[in-house]
């Protein structure tokens, strides 16, 4: 959890760059990666799997990959807090946030309810093969007061059951001025509903 001014600055400090093999929440199948990784984490308090930023929080994340996370409860009922939660500023500039799955925003969830602004900055890295087992947002979801920027990087292969496979923006504001999209890649992601695999914006 980052919170009240805190940085916490990621770096793939695996020197050995040994390997990890999970089974992928997101696919079931099993994966294996290399270098510095956060995986298997549970929420703290029904909020953010992998990485909280909460917030005046600031998160840099430059390696390693943050993988393998699942927040489906043990009763069955799926969260919606993502791999990483933001709802403070994230810059990823590198790593990979990969094969994670939850209700909506798979792989990283912005939500913003009385707290400010929650920003995500994508300049390098991937987002990819996330999975959202209940709503929309396989990769990233944005609910509320939030704004994501891509300048590098890649969206990639993710999922959702009903909409936006790669992103899903919801709620209040014009959707030019939440998402915007000046570099990067964005391919070959899926949705279970009717509209957008890629990408999927709306007031609701």
């Amino acid at each position: 959890i980052i919170t009240v001014h805190g940085t916490l600055n990621l770096c793939d400090c695996n020197g050995s760059h040994g390997s990890h093999t999970f089974t992928s929440p997101a696919t079931n199948a099993p994966v294996t990666l290399t270098g510095g990784l956060i995986t298997k984490s549970k929420p703290v308090d029904m909020v953010g799997s992998g990485v909280y930023v909460f917030g005046s929080g600031t998160f840099n994340f430059y390696g390693g990959s943050i993988a393998g996370i699942s927040d489906t409860g043990t009763d069955g009922i799926d969260g919606s807090h993502g791999a990483v939660r933001v709802e403070g500023t994230t810059h990823m500039y590198g790593g990979a946030i990969t094969h994670n799955r939850s209700g909506c925003g798979g792989g990283v969830n912005l939500c913003s309810i009385g707290v400010g602004n929650a920003c995500f900055y994508l300049h390098g890295g991937s987002v990819s093969y996330n999975y959202a087992d209940y709503d929309d947002g396989g990769g990233i979801c944005l609910n509320g007061r939030c704004s994501f920027e891509m300048d590098g990087g890649e969206i990639q292969g993710n999922r959702a059951k009903s909409g936006g496979g790669g992103i899903e923006c919801y709620g209040p504001g014009d959707p030019a001025d939440r998402v915007k999209l000046l570099d990067g890649v964005i391919t070959g992601n899926t949705t279970g509903g009717d509209v957008g695999g890629g990408i999927k914006c709306g007031d609701t």
